[in-house]
């Protein structure tokens, strides 16, 4: 694998594990200029007034430190809402974070993982990155919708 021209230490990549160098990088699909991107969870419009106003109201001193790296709060609040306890409930920086959260917990090296197929890239990015073979559901055709077999 070429080293990119950017990289601060060119040797740095000879301590890379073999198999995630081997890797090819995770892309995002195609964005044409023009069109309201829907596959990125990127909203098209600024956010209203009073979303601006909540958001100035919290701006306090606790916006320097740290959050919970836990979520505590955020957790025990679902885990009410949705009748589970706090400790079934995974939080994280978006939908990325929780599925890397998943595969590095549960995926061991050298096992499997199926995901429906097409669908979203990360998926096999992050078996790659965990030695993991993942097998591809493809969808059936069932009338007017797709199912999973």
């Amino acid at each position: 694998m070429p080293v990119p021209s950017n990289v601060i230490n060119p040797r740095a990549i000879d301590y890379v594990r073999a198999d995630v160098r081997a890797l090819a990088g995770y892309t995002t699909g195609e964005q044409q200029p023009g069109f309201i991107k829907l596959n990125t969870n990127e909203c098209a419009y600024p956010p209203s007034p009073r979303v601006r106003e909540a958001l100035l109201q919290i701006a306090d001193e606790s916006l320097r430190l740290y959050p919970d790296p836990t979520s505590s709060r955020l957790r025990e609040v679902a885990a009410a809402r949705f009748g589970v306890r706090p400790g079934q409930i995974i939080a994280g920086n978006g939908s990325d974070d929780c599925l890397t959260i998943v595969y590095r917990t549960f995926l061991p090296h050298g096992h499997n993982v199926s995901c429906p197929w097409p669908s979203y890239g990360l998926y096999d990015t992050l078996a790659g990155i965990q030695g993991a073979n993942i097998f591809h559901v493809n969808y059936r055709r069932s009338g007017t919708h797709w199912d999973l077999p």
